[in-house]
Order: structure tokens, then sequence, then C-alpha cells
């Protein structure tokens, strides 16, 4: 900003969406005051949901989706999603895609999956689901793979993971590794801290408890959504 012909320091720019020098992936402000990203077309419900914890490494030691089946480098791989609106979302038809295995949706919601605010669902590669919990549905990722169980198909490495709406617009994403804010974890789920509102950290960090690495459909704490 400035003052008295001045730059002044410690103000962060707002950009406008519609205008050319917006800087492609940088937040904007549209015109009707709807955030979204520059050079990227967002969903009306862009902001609303947020990618809260990932594991990307089904190996991890124990079992998140305790099926009894583990190590499970598909099946336990997870993204846990959490409404941070003040109202229901209406998930039908949004698919969840990773930049690494582009061909195919890694999961499509099924038409009439609402998710209430302030709560979570839990979407798993593979295996069995365990029964949903308060504030928290849990799912099988169910892209069709014939043979080949890639599940979410998440990379150990680095990645980019987006939820999509049913027009194919975007309303989250999470990168991860090279090259993006959050560096590589492994051994644990990348999870916020504080809850939704906070960056990416390694779980056990989150959590204070190098015992504890992963806590798909609660929060770091282990307290409900």
């Amino acid at each position: 900003t400035c003052s008295e012909g001045a730059c002044v320091l410690g103000d962060a720019a707002v950009f406008c969406c519609s205008k050319d020098a917006c800087p492609t992936g940088e937040g904007c402000v549209a015109s009707d005051d709807s955030l979204g990203l520059c050079g990227i077309e967002t969903s009306p419900t862009f902001g609303q949901i947020v990618f809260n914890e990932v594991l990307t490494d089904g190996t991890v030691d124990g079992d998140p989706n305790g099926d009894g089946d583990a190590p499970d480098s598909v099946g336990d791989e997870f993204i846990e999603l959490v409404n941070a609106a003040d109202a229901s979302v209406d998930l039908s038809g949004f698919t969840i895609v990773e930049n690494d295995f582009k061909v195919k949706a890694r999961h499509t919601f099924v038409d009439g999956t609402l998710l209430a605010a302030g709560d979570s669902i839990v979407v798993f590669g593979g295996g069995t689901a365990p029964d949903d919990i308060e504030g928290t549905t849990f799912l099988v990722a169910n892209a069709d793979d014939p043979g080949v169980p890639l599940g979410l198909a998440l990379s150990n490495d680095a990645d980019v993971v987006q939820l999509l709406d049913a027009d194919g617009k975007l309303v989250a994403a999470f990168a991860y590794g090279a090259g993006t804010g959050s560096p590589e974890i492994s051994d644990e789920s990348y999870t916020r801290w504080p809850d939704v509102s906070g960056d990416f950290t390694a779980h056990s960090v989150a959590s204070g408890d190098d015992e504890q690495r992963f806590s798909p459909g609660t929060k770091a704490d282990g307290s409900s959504f």
C-alpha cells in the first residue's frame, strides 16, 4: 500500500480474479466477493471443504482403516475432508483426482452424499471401511481399476490431490513434496494443526505424541469433529 507517496510494507496484496495481472495460482477475490484462484476455474464451494489429513503411504505402522489387513500400501492410504462452512455441502458427483494418475478419478461421491457443517468424511484407498462415528463418515475409494488395485494412487514423495465439483471445478487442493509448501513426510500422515484452519505438519508433531501417526475421522488430539 502507499502512504503520502511512499510504499508501506506489511499489507498483503489483494488480487482481482478477472484481471490479467492476477498471478496464476494466487488467491483472489471475484466480482461477487467470493474467493478464488488466479487463472483457475473454481467451484462455488471453493474454500468450504478442506483437506485436513492425508496419509500417502499405507505401509505406515498400524492399521489406519482397522480392517485387520496391515501393512496395506493401497488400502490404508486415506484422505480426510472437513466441511469448514456453516451449512451442509452436497458432494454428489464430486471427485478426488491426483496428479500422477489423471486418467481416472480416484473416487466419485455418489448422489445424496451430504457433508454437514463441521463434519468430516474419510476416503480410504481400499480394504474395508470402519463403521461411521460421530461427526465422520468412512468410505472406500470407488475408482474402477479392474485387476489393478491402485486405490487412491497417492505418490509417497510428492503429488497434488484435488477435490473437484460435479462440473469439474476446483473445490480444494493439497500439494506435498518438493516444490510445495509441505515437505515430504514419511511413516505418518500430513495433518493440519490446528485442525481445519492450520498449516500441514507431521501428525506426531500435531498430536504431541510420537506414537500417534494418524487419526482418520478425528482431530489430531483424538477428539470428535
